[in-house]
């Protein structure tokens, strides 16, 4: 699985697993349903350990910790 940058999206393929001699077209995040296989894997950008905290609920403090 292949998780690439393009532009302000998130895409991932599974390559070279990927019966398509190119790489798929940018696709928005959340993941969408595609024509090709996908095993649907959580944002590689999302701070876990933040999410998992009471900190969640103070968006404010999280944005002060430049």
């Amino acid at each position: 699985m292949v998780v690439g940058c393009w532009g302000n999206k998130i895409v991932f393929y599974p390559y070279p697993l990927s019966p398509n001699p190119y790489p798929p077209s940018p696709i928005p995040h959340p993941l969408i349903p595609i024509p090709y296989p996908l095993i649907p894997i959580p944002h590689p950008l999302i701070p876990i350990p933040y999410l998992l905290t009471d900190n969640a609920n103070q968006s404010d403090n999280f944005q002060s910790q430049d």
